[in-house]
């Protein structure tokens, strides 16, 4: 048991703005190594489906840097290639946000790949 604690990552994944209200909440679970937002769910969620330069979603996206940060919590966002979002809103490529955890390309079914 101690070995597959040891071995386990827990991820909270923000894709609603329920999830954004409540992860103060959320984080204050002992155990949760890292959040993730999945922007594509969390903007249609917030009514800006893909509008990550929209106010509403960088006012989300910040709530949530400050609450992970405040319980010293890595934050990352699901990228599918450079020019995604970074966690600032801004192209990946072009950001000053630094992101912890990043994970790539997670809804991939088929076809070519994107490229870095």
């Amino acid at each position: 048991l101690e070995e597959g604690n040891a071995l386990s990552m827990v991820v909270v994944q923000i894709e609603s703005k329920e999830a954004v209200d409540r992860l103060d909440e959320m984080a204050s679970v002992p155990g949760v190594d890292v959040i993730c937002i999945g922007p594509q769910d969390l903007s249609i969620s917030l009514g800006v489906h893909g509008e990550f330069t929209n106010p509403i979603f960088l006012e989300s996206v910040a709530k949530i840097l400050e609450v992970s940060s405040r319980y010293n919590i890595p934050v990352g966002m699901v990228s599918r290639d450079a020019n995604s979002p970074s966690v600032d809103g801004s192209p990946r490529q072009k950001s000053r946000t630094v992101s912890r955890y990043l994970p790539f390309h997670s809804d991939h079914r088929g076809g070519n790949p994107p490229t870095w």
